[in-house]
């Protein structure tokens, strides 16, 4: 009896997800909170934070990952994913070697050509900096759009509104929080509630917590367009660097692994049938040691 081996859904997309959320930890355009966070370090006039440098904690984040997917994460997931997968009716697989191959015309040729070039373009773009990070990325969509890579109606249907609403209003929350002296006063109640005397890596620490506790009941932009701007008045008042307490937050702001609402790529796998408490089981023993991981190495990288 011949025994086809073959991947199941339900080992493979959660951990997609999960791989998806935690590699976009390592770049300043990985997700929307470093975004969050670099335009309010610029407005307050610090010194913008650089392309690569979340990996010095996204990295060993990505690395934990690994070890724990490799380790008893493993043998975690064969217990808790022990639901039978439903087979997709409607998909036939066709393992037949008389089978005509698939024919690529040449204009989908020279639009995957198209296509990867763009995608270098805006990844040096990003990393050297001759534009800002929206011309760079303005630039290649309209690249893309223009030469056929993909339609106008395509990009209207599959645009995130919620994301792009919730990074236009972030600011101006912001702004209201500064302007409005509402910052202020949620900062004064914050100082007053954990006390004045505690050290730079604890509040970070603590804010940290709190977002990681928030991203994963709400989404992770949301949480940062919240906390981000409260973080920065609350570094002020106190005399801690604003920088470094806001890029914590950022950070913190990604680590929802323990539900499949924090962000899009975990959201998305819920197509493998999974059920609300496989992610709390599998995910929350990661969320709890990523957080672990990250305020360890706060006082490393960031001027804590």
């Amino acid at each position: 009896m011949n025994h086809t081996a073959r991947l199941l859904k339900k080992n493979i997309f959660m951990l997609i997800g999960l791989i998806s959320v935690v590699g976009g930890s390592l770049t300043l355009v990985g997700s929307t909170p470093q975004l969050i966070a670099n335009n309010l370090i610029m407005d307050s006039g610090y010194r913008p934070i650089g392309f690569f440098e979340l990996a010095l904690i996204g990295g060993p984040v990505v690395i934990l990952l690994l070890i724990y997917i490799m380790t008893f994460g493993h043998s975690l997931k064969k217990k808790v994913f022990n639901f039978p997968e439903v087979e997709d009716p409607n998909h036939e697989i066709n393992d037949h070697s008389n089978d005509a191959p698939i024919q690529r015309t040449r204009v989908q040729v020279a639009r995957m050509f198209i296509s990867v070039a763009v995608l270098i373009f805006c990844v040096v773009g990003f990393i050297v900096g001759f534009w800002s990070l929206g011309v760079v990325a303005m630039v290649g969509a309209a690249i893309c759009i223009v030469t056929g890579c993909i339609s106008q109606q395509t990009v209207f249907k599959k645009m995130n509104w919620t994301t792009v609403v919730i990074m236009g209003c972030s600011f101006g929350v912001a702004a209201g929080l500064e302007y409005s002296g509402a910052g202020v006063m949620i900062a004064h109640g914050m100082i007053n509630f954990l006390g004045d005397a505690m050290s730079p890596w604890l509040l970070a620490s603590v804010l940290a917590l709190v977002a990681v506790i928030f991203t994963n009941f709400m989404s992770s932009t949301a949480t940062a367009a919240l906390l981000i701007p409260i973080s920065a008045i609350v570094a002020s008042e106190l005399g801690y660097d604003v920088r470094s307490m806001v890029i914590a937050v950022a950070i913190a702001a990604n680590v929802g692994y323990a539900t499949p609402i924090s962000t899009p790529p975990i959201t998305m796998t819920l197509i493998g049938g999974y059920r609300f408490m496989d992610y709390v089981k599998f995910g929350g023993l990661f969320n709890v040691m990523a957080y672990l991981l990250i305020i360890a190495l706060f006082p490393l990288v960031l001027n804590l």
